[in-house]
């Protein structure tokens, strides 16, 4: 989000602006009160009851998240959105406990790129243990090309995630393209078929 405010600060100066300009981390303060404001009314809901769970996942994941964890894997959640906002909504949601590697979101320094972080620490974790096979034991499931791409360039299996998020299962024909110019080894729109996923991702 920072680096587009970054973008949208020589928009503004490019096309002219009659008050203040403001700078990356000031648009992005807009933003974000805008985005709240929005992201509030959705807790609310889902809060009084009037919305569930799967109204605010991606269909299964919930489900295919204890399936891992139940495999003894170390699970690890990464997120654009600032590290406050994406450890609060795991906790309302109720899946944060699942993340037992960490969650790890946006600390507002343009620099930082926390799938990135993450990728990087993961194969750091895997590398310190000695696993057998090195970083082909870490599995990314992503909807962008930042962790697919980093994935796959260390020997990891880059799952693309090209969900639908209105309706939260089906297949989005435009990330799934730019899922596959990623790199994604796979992609699926959902979690759906969560069974046949495990048993093509480790054999049963």
């Amino acid at each position: 989000t920072l680096v587009q405010m970054r973008s949208l600060v020589g928009l503004v100066k490019e096309f002219g602006y009659a008050g203040r300009v403001l700078d990356e981390h000031g648009y992005k303060a807009v933003y974000n009160e805008r985005l709240m404001a929005l992201v509030d009314g959705r807790i609310r809901r889902f809060q009084s009851g009037e919305r569930d769970l799967s109204d605010f996942t991606v269909k299964g994941s919930v489900p295919f998240l204890k399936a891992l964890r139940d495999r003894g894997l170390t699970l690890f959640l990464a997120s654009g959105t600032d590290q406050a906002d994406v450890q609060r909504e795991a906790e309302l949601l109720g899946y944060a406990g699942l993340f037992n590697g960490g969650i790890c979101g946006a600390l507002g320094k343009i620099d930082h790129e926390p799938k990135k972080v993450v990728i990087q620490q993961i194969i750091k974790t895997v590398s310190a243990g000695g696993s057998a096979g090195g970083n082909a034991g870490i599995i990314t499931f992503g909807d962008g090309p930042v962790e697919l791409r980093e994935t796959r360039k260390r020997g990891g299996t880059a799952v693309g995630v090209a969900s639908d998020e209105v309706r939260r299962h089906g297949f989005n024909e435009a990330k799934r393209g730019r899922l596959i110019l990623a790199g994604a080894h796979l992609v699926i729109p959902d979690f759906s078929q969560g069974s046949a996923l495990l048993e093509f991702l480790f054999g049963g």
